[in-house]
């Protein structure tokens, strides 16, 4: 038991947070969360009349509604040897809390973006309200193609500054090779391999996109919710015990939340569009 509550000390949660794509694109993090959590949002304004004088304007309400989340339960599972046990190094401690928040951010990455089963989250290329953009097949993807992922966002009156791009490594570097303009060389291409950029906004890989996926999205607008400390460990020593062998095991409750649908961009339908 001693062990174990070292094993996994303060900073797991940092590491985690390092981890995560959806961290470095900049989502909105609730932690330490007790009960089930509702945001509240907008969801009509009320409406400006021009009036004459003496005349008193139309009465109009805005809407409230609320956004909701409850705990979605993620887990994963080390052993730890004898010989692990017998070092009890900061190093051997450090392998294995490393592993378990790259194994926990992997499946909250792939949930925010995939369908990952009962229990899981609602994720986001599956909301009702997310912007998708049509894109030429076989990887002929044009600079008006991809100028409309920010164009469909800006129609719905979100400000795409701040705003950054999520692909799998395919579509990115696919995206380095197309020219912006086909007979204008020096206008660049449509991603920058140097800098790490789509038409000039910051852009991140990860595998855990569906293939063939690019996302723009303004991602203060997705929250991802932590409930409680944020970890809770299991340690198990005695299932594997003939073996001198310790389970430790981590769980973590979350959510993913989208206040805001129109703030995100997906082309994930068509499989031949960055082909």
């Amino acid at each position: 038991n001693a062990v174990a509550t070292d094993l996994m000390g303060g900073s797991f949660i940092e590491a985690l947070r390092n981890a995560l794509v959806l961290q470095r694109l900049g989502v909105t993090v609730m932690s330490g969360l007790v009960g089930n959590l509702a945001v509240p949002k907008q969801s009509a304004a009320s409406t400006g009349y021009w009036v004459a004088e003496s005349a008193a304007p139309t009465e109009s309400q805005l809407t409230l509604t609320q956004v909701t989340g409850t705990p979605k339960t993620v887990g994963a599972n080390t052993d730890v040897t004898r010989n692990m046990l017998y070092q009890s190094s900061v190093d051997a401690e450090m392998l294995i809390r490393n592993d378990l928040a790259e194994v926990l951010a992997r499946a909250i990455d792939y949930a925010t973006f995939n369908d990952a089963g009962a229990g899981a989250p609602s994720y986001l290329l599956g909301i009702s309200g997310v912007n998708n953009p049509s894109v030429s097949s076989a990887g002929s993807a044009t600079y008006a193609e991809i100028l409309a992922f920010l164009s469909q966002i800006a129609a719905d009156n979100v400000a795409t500054d701040g705003g950054a791009w999520v692909t799998t490594n395919e579509v990115f570097f696919n995206l380095c090779g197309l020219p912006r303009h086909a007979t204008a060389s020096a206008a660049g291409f449509i991603a920058d391999v140097d800098n790490s950029t789509i038409i000039g906004r910051p852009a991140i890989q990860s595998e855990s996109l569906p293939a063939n996926t690019a996302v723009f999205g303004i991602w203060r607008h997705l929250i991802l919710a932590m409930w409680g400390n944020g970890l809770d460990i299991l340690v198990d020593p005695y299932t594997q015990s003939k073996a001198g062998i310790v389970q430790v095991r981590a769980f973590m409750d979350v959510d993913i939340l989208c206040r805001h649908p129109q703030a995100f961009a997906a082309m994930a339908r068509n499989p031949q569009a960055f082909a």
